[in-house]
């Protein structure tokens, strides 16, 4: 329960310790599930047919931000709730977060479609005008000392690209989260503030001569109820 609330309910709200640990399971597993409705959708738009929830951007996108602009209510009440509602505003705070992989799924989607002229040959033709290019120019240039050092220049290029790629792909999920925890963040805090600002403004003031008033009962002549109290 205090993973959920200090995933969903963010830092603010909660007062788990969810970002203070390292989460890498979780991270791993948020990457996995974009990156595989990514190439799921990928293949369905130049296979098949993309199905409903894949095709709805504006849709996601504006459940997204609906879910965004309540997110204040949501954690000012949350621990107010009885248990099973608690539940209720948890799976809403996740939707919220589903809601904005899916609009960007869906937007990223349409620019995987393959070109009707795209093929194998394709690929192999990019690699043999640049790699294949370079090195030629190497080997005819330095000989064969020139085709052996372009050769491992074009392994460690390749080498260095493919893990930046999979670096970014491992980390962009992850940082679409934390930047949306973050702006949620600053939303949910300058709302507090402004209302809390305007509940101080709407109190009556007391005024000076308010509080110089003497008591109800100060004018009031002191009355005696026997000799001794003479």
């Amino acid at each position: 329960m205090d993973f959920l609330e200090g995933a969903l309910l963010g830092r603010y709200w909660s007062d788990t310790d969810f970002e203070t640990r390292r989460h890498k399971g979780l991270a791993l597993l948020l990457s996995a599930c974009f990156w595989g409705a990514v190439l799921l959708g990928a293949f369905l738009i130049n296979f098949r047919s993309l199905p409903f929830l894949l095709s709805q951007r504006m849709s996601w996108l504006l459940l997204y931000v609906i879910l965004f602009l309540v997110n204040p209510a949501i954690g000012f009440y949350y621990y107010k709730l009885p248990l099973i509602l608690r539940f209720g505003a948890l799976g809403a705070l996740l939707l919220k977060f589903v809601s904005l992989y899916m609009g960007i799924v869906a937007a990223v989607i349409p620019l995987l479609r393959v070109p009707a002229d795209f093929s194998l040959n394709t690929i192999l033709g990019f690699f043999e005008e640049t790699v294949g290019n370079y090195v030629e120019t190497q080997a005819e240039t330095y000989g064969w000392n020139g085709l052996m050092l372009s050769g491992i220049v074009s392994v460690l290029i390749m080498g260095i690209a493919f893990l930046l790629i999979a670096y970014l792909l491992v980390k962009l999920p992850q940082w679409i989260y934390k930047t949306a925890s973050w702006i949620q963040r600053v939303y949910d805090e300058s709302v507090s503030i402004f209302f809390k600002n305007r509940r101080h403004r709407s109190r009556k003031p007391i005024s000076p001569i308010e509080t110089r008033r003497p008591p109800a009962d100060a004018d009031q002549p002191q009355t005696y109820n026997s000799i001794t109290d003479t």
